[in-house]
């Protein structure tokens, strides 16, 4: 039960990621700009504690942990691909550096911000809030942006469709790099 994954390049090669216990889903796992590693959030149970790992897709390869256990989800790689981020629970979205180092919370983050990405020059964060309530998946339509380095906090989105109506959940935000254009999925009862 363990995904496969295709070469964001478009490459044909599909390989199987496996590791002893380790067990974690395709949403938790995110592509490295040289497409020949993948940071995943894994566990040994898909609802118990989990830890960053960085992961080459070389055949035997081993992941290698980036952090302590904890409620971890939701990765995302800067573009250089020297920091991964991840929802860290309750204590916001943690940064940690690839080559080793102390990891760190993100200032300027809620406990309900899911990281979305990176803008294109490493200096801001997309984040997004989880709506609060009994469908943990769904999402607010705001999105803010974070700088980094200062948790400077700004909103950049409201996200809503043209017609609301019956518009229960929005989430599924991408945004690319130059932050210019989005796209998001969003859930309605009509």
């Amino acid at each position: 039960d363990q995904p496969h994954f295709d070469d964001p390049h478009g490459g044909r090669e599909r390989r199987d990621l496996r590791h002893g216990a380790l067990r974690f889903t395709e949403e938790d796992s995110a592509w490295f700009p040289d497409a020949q590693r993948i940071a995943v959030v894994a566990g040994r149970e898909r609802r118990g504690p989990k830890r960053l790992f960085v992961w080459s897709i070389e055949p035997g390869a081993a992941p290698r942990a980036l952090s302590a256990e904890g409620q971890l989800s939701s990765p995302v790689v800067s573009p250089d691909g020297r920091k991964v981020v991840v929802k860290a629970g309750v204590k916001g979205v943690l940064v940690c550096p690839v080559d080793g180092g102390p990891s760190r919370i993100v200032p300027g983050v809620t406990p309900e911000d899911v990281p979305i990405r990176w803008s294109g020059d490493g200096r801001w964060l997309y984040v997004q809030p989880e709506a609060p309530g009994p469908h943990e998946w769904a999402m607010r339509g705001r999105i803010d942006r974070i700088e980094i380095a200062t948790g400077t906090r700004e909103p950049w989105r409201e996200l809503m469709p043209a017609d609301p109506a019956g518009v229960f959940g929005i989430g599924g935000a991408f945004i690319t790099p130059d932050g210019k254009s989005y796209a998001y999925e969003f859930w309605s009862s009509v």
